[in-house]
């Protein structure tokens, strides 16, 4: 009877705590699950409030992406543009409407001059993702919504050390490789003991148990943090508050050791697969380098003071490389971040980061602004001297592409 009495007394502790902390609208879900073809996704339906970078409620839908509901049959006359990226476009630290992609949808249907009314902009961006997850998901998840462009949002600060297995330093993904001159994916992670046991049945209770549990995530929060005081763990940073996302030297200044040399050729060969893979089936591939913390700082000075003590000469190196092998394989490539410096210098306003963490981090709700508006401005011209051309046929029949 006492032990009863003492079980009834902690449920009744438990329910209240949760209750509590729902009222208090602490909330620190789980968003991702694994992936058998791309290491990791995010999981449909997942939903919460994120408040480690920015504060923001965040919704993924039931295909699995952080976007409003789509079907993957478009609706005639409509012109669909998916987008590929990382945590810049998955944006969890500002509200979906706020996302640069949402404004670049909003400013595109403003358009009169493009080819079709309406535009969807599909956002298929998931955090940690570099170009190899980014390909494989164009292959895995973005086809089967009938894309009539395809847009890759590039975020030079970790995109290129993502795509190596030494720097990334997961075992849970996939990763591609050169043999020869081919261009070769390791898919081996699927086979690996840390993969095989997140993706197990006790793994999968415990995340649909913090899917539904406010105390659970919470002291799942703590545990993570703690993990990382002691500097344990390859994700608990993404639990311990804002960062700067992949800020390495070696990513402004040319590649000095083979591993870096690499990362550069293994990303270059990824992005121009890419680009050959769109355009075997019609429809144009775009690219746009986002921007760092440092590359946009507002106060010259800081970013002066940034070159001196890393021994870098241009903070753009990275983006002008990107843009030049744009140029060589037949793909335009926005150059964004000197367009945000020259915006935040001139304003005095922080494009990345929130209260107190201002300058470093993802993108605020300026920077997702001033970015959406951006890409707007160059990529409208853009579709409109493609020639692109939208079908007005109902859905299913066969649709019209790139002349």
């Amino acid at each position: 009877m006492r032990l009863i009495t003492v079980l009834g007394a902690l449920a009744i502790s438990l329910f209240v705590a949760e209750g509590l902390l729902r009222l208090a609208g602490v909330s620190h879900p789980i968003f991702d699950q694994t992936d058998p073809a791309l290491g990791n996704s995010l999981i449909p339906h997942a939903e919460g409030w994120q408040a480690r970078e920015g504060r923001s409620f965040v919704r993924i839908n039931s295909h699995g992406f952080r976007d409003v509901e789509r079907q993957p049959a478009k609706q005639p006359g409509t012109l669909r543009i998916a987008v590929l990226g990382d945590s810049f476009t998955e944006a969890r630290q500002v509200a979906l409407e706020n996302t640069f992609c949402a404004v670049l949808e909003r400013k595109l249907n403003g358009n009169a001059r493009l080819p079709a009314d309406p535009v969807e902009v599909l956002n298929f961006g998931v955090s940690g993702y570099g170009t190899s997850q980014q390909l494989l998901a164009l292959r895995h998840r973005v086809w089967q919504f009938d894309p009539d462009v395809v847009l890759l949002a590039f975020y030079t600060g970790n995109d290129v050390s993502d795509n190596s297995r030494i720097l990334k330093g997961s075992s849970t993904i996939p990763y591609h490789y050169y043999k020869g001159g081919d261009l070769l994916i390791d898919h081996s992670f699927a086979d690996s003991d840390a993969f095989q046991f997140q993706s197990g049945h006790v793994m999968g209770f415990v995340r649909l148990a913090l899917g539904h549990s406010r105390l659970l995530q919470l002291l799942n929060h703590i545990r993570l943090v703690r993990k990382l005081e002691r500097g344990e763990g390859q994700n608990a940073s993404a639990f311990a508050g804002p960062s700067e996302p992949g800020m390495r030297r070696e990513v402004y200044v040319p590649p000095a050791t083979e591993v870096w040399r690499d990362a550069w050729k293994v990303t270059e060969g990824l992005l121009a697969t890419m680009h050959d893979e769109v355009s075997e089936r019609g429809i144009p591939f775009f690219g746009v380098t986002l921007s760092s913390g440092i590359q946009v700082h507002p106060d010259p000075e800081d970013r002066a003071r940034f070159l001196r003590d890393n021994a870098v000469g241009d903070l753009f190196y990275p983006d002008r490389r990107v843009e030049s092998l744009g140029a060589r394989e037949g793909f335009p490539v926005l150059t964004l971040a000197p367009q945000l410096q020259t915006f935040a210098e001139s304003k005095g306003t922080f494009l990345h980061g929130f209260e107190p963490h201002l300058g470093f981090g993802q993108w605020n709700e300026s920077g997702h602004e001033f970015a959406g508006e951006q890409i707007a401005r160059w990529l409208a011209p853009q579709l409109t001297a493609s020639e692109l051309q939208v079908t007005q046929e109902p859905a299913g029949s066969e649709i019209s592409s790139l002349y």
